[in-house]
């Protein structure tokens, strides 16, 4: 496929006019397909090369993507997927029923054998479990869907009706307990009142185009909604506060201002009240060319827009305004933007052969790093620097922002009122190619306790980061986090064993035999490595390693068998060779929980508040000292609630 620049053609008896330009070929993209017609290969215009592989029924079992790499994908007999292993080594595994229908998703910890024939129904490896009725009113509909490593405490139930509508759903995020009902319907099955989780009603009515008015508690919000012939949306009546009125150009207008296209949003009265209004107008294939937002008091702010020839944006200019800005943008053939100039500052974009379509570097703004699946895992800006942790499903799970450390070392003295050091071994600082470090220097008898930390002082939502270079291929280096106690006896412990074999994790309660895990296959000596270690109770502790500059070449580890409530000390130890360490860093976290469908159930700030998102209208906010404050997105409000210290 040839993608074309220019805006005229000399073919057919036509010639391009003076100031016009024939159109060239400005990038070529090639598909190849198999047999059956199955898409087999994509290159672009910079060579970049995805590939597909099927199966002998057209099932697509391969995926060789430049910037998401290496997928494979199985099935059973029926054609379900089983088993899917994407580039990172995660290995997703599903279970069907004998209708087809999915029962159960897992992670396979055991990634170079087979899916097992039963799945987990708890614990780390448990990803989500479906129930289905086989009461009368939903037989055969979803009843039950509970998630994570703690399925007990995470779920969603679903009730019918006689008519088979789903008529309340209950979820249970964190052993809270959330129930978002539909008390009637119209005879067309639409729902007329909805009742939400902190007991307000909201009520609608329809009329022939649709939703007409919305109720929440005794306040009218929406009283009206009027459609033109097209059924655009003509105006929204808010009932006791400024309406909204919607205007569109005529079917044949000026040049792109045409086709039924959004002419302008108004707000209230025409330019007399301190409402913005916008006006909008359009190139001829749709794309805003200008947006006039004009506030009687407060002027006019214009914003202008121009495109290429592929219809991306080139320029944006604002005049009038309270943020006034001038920007122009280039693109290389693959459509990554190469430059980004803000009036007389040029923003340059860098990009590798790893994930060609992913920006590496942009100058005066920041730095980014990807994983093998391409999530974005580290990014630097001005004054922050951040570590970002995904889930096997690929979403976002953990936030460190490392300049917000509680405490760190770079190791420049010893600081002996914050570590206990061995002093057989250690030197503090030792000097390693101009920087200071930690040197310990194992000993082929046995792990020597080189350094820790002198307190427990890592709880619920801390991380831990640093970076650490191992010596020669006898290496045995631990790095872990412990609890109070005696190892083996009732100490828990999480860490990560490093040695010439390759990265493995250890984790261990109390007296119970440890685990070990695989994390990455090999181990490079005298090569730097960043590791950072989460303590998170809700959602499992968190591993996560890759060499220093190739943050593609990572591992990541979520466990959620590990006791809750626990105090934590790190500690390093050490047999054979020499190990350095650097840039030791402890500070909060912000993460992110998940359902079995991808929505985001929770988020805990680095304060310890938690935000509960158990509907897409509602969300509630937990703090430590106990306040709850409810957002109802239904009535627009937030509620506080009354505890024993009083309303928040």
């Amino acid at each position: 496929m040839d993608e074309l620049q220019g805006n005229c053609g000399n073919y057919w008896g036509y010639s391009c006019d003076a100031g016009e330009t024939a159109w060239s070929s400005y990038a070529q993209t090639n598909y190849t397909y198999d047999l059956m017609g199955n898409l087999e290969t994509v290159t672009d215009a910079a060579g970049n090369v995805t590939t597909m592989t099927y199966d002998a029924i057209g099932r697509k079992i391969g995926m060789d993507d430049p910037d998401m790499g290496i997928w494979a994908y199985e099935y059973d007999a029926l054609g379900n997927l089983t088993r899917q292993a994407d580039a990172n080594g995660d290995v997703l595994c599903f279970a069907y029923d004998d209708l087809n229908r999915l029962t159960a998703k897992a992670i396979d910890s055991t990634p170079a054998s087979a899916c097992p024939a039963d799945l987990p129904t708890t614990g780390s490896d448990h990803l989500a479990t479906y129930v289905y009725d086989t009461a009368a009113n939903g037989k055969g509909q979803l009843h039950t869907v509970s998630w994570g490593p703690t399925p007990a405490a995470n779920s969603d139930t679903f009730s019918y009706d006689g008519l088979g509508r789903m008529f309340k759903q209950v979820r249970e995020i964190d052993n809270r307990v959330y129930a978002m009902e539909t008390t009637s319907f119209d005879p067309l099955h639409r729902p007329l009142t909805v009742l939400y989780p902190d007991g307000e009603t909201v009520t609608m009515t329809y009329d022939r185009e649709g939703e007409n008015s919305l109720t929440a508690g005794s306040t009218p919000l929406v009283s009206g909604l009027t459609y033109n012939a097209q059924r655009q949306l003509r105006k929204l009546d808010r009932t006791s506060v400024a309406d909204t009125i919607y205007s569109y150009y005529s079917a044949t207008g000026t040049g792109g201002n045409s086709n039924f296209r959004l002419q302008r949003i108004q707000h209230g009265g025409l330019n007399t009240d301190n409402r913005p209004d916008f006006t909008y107008e359009y190139d001829l294939v749709g794309n805003v060319t200008h947006i006039e937002a004009v506030t009687n008091n407060y002027g006019t702010d214009v914003q202008t827009f121009a495109y290429d020839h592929l219809n991306r944006l080139d320029t944006a200019i604002a005049t009038g305004g309270v943020a006034d800005y001038n920007h122009n943008y280039n693109y290389d053939k693959v459509g990554n933007i190469t430059q980004w100039i803000e009036g007389s500052t040029t923003h340059a974009y860098s990009y590798s052969g790893t994930h060609p379509h992913a920006v590496t570097s942009v100058t005066n703004m920041g730095t980014y790093g990807y994983d093998d699946n391409g999530n974005m895992i580290t990014r630097t800006d001005a004054s922050d620097e951040f570590a970002q942790l995904f889930d096997v499903e690929n979403r976002l799970t953990h936030v460190v922002n490392l300049a917000q450390a509680d405490f760190s070392d770079t190791f420049d003295f010893q600081n002996d009122n914050e570590w206990n050091f061995d002093p057989t071994d250690q030197t503090v600082p030792h000097n390693l190619a101009g920087d200071n470090v930690v040197r310990n220097i194992g000993s082929s008898v046995d792990y020597s306790a080189s350094m820790g930390r002198k307190t427990y002082n890592l709880g619920n939502g801390n991380a831990v980061r640093f970076r650490f270079r191992l010596t020669g291929t006898n290496t045995y280096a631990h790095f872990y986090l412990q609890t109070p106690g005696t190892y083996g006896v009732d100490a828990d412990r999480f860490g990560l064993l490093a040695r010439n074999s390759g990265f493995e994790v250890e984790q261990r309660i109390d007296d119970n035999n440890a685990q070990y895990v695989s994390l990455l296959d090999t181990m490079t000596a005298n090569t730097w490595y960043v590791l950072t270690m989460i303590v998170d109770d809700e959602n499992g502790f968190v591993m996560q390693v890759y060499e220093e500059g190739a943050p593609e070449n990572s591992g990541v580890y979520h466990s959620g068998m590990l006791t809750a409530g626990e105090s934590w000390q790190f500690l390093h130890t050490l047999k054979y060779d020499t190990a350095y360490l650097d840039d030791y860093a402890e500070m909060p976290m912000t993460s992110f929980a998940y359902d079995a469908g991808g929505q985001r159930t929770k988020t805990v700030e680095p304060d310890g508040t938690t935000i509960y998102y158990p509907f897409p209208n509602f969300e509630e906010e937990v703090r430590l000292d106990g306040h709850l404050w409810h957002f109802d997105e239904g009535s627009g409000s937030g509620v506080g609630i009354y505890d024993s210290v009083g309303i928040l």
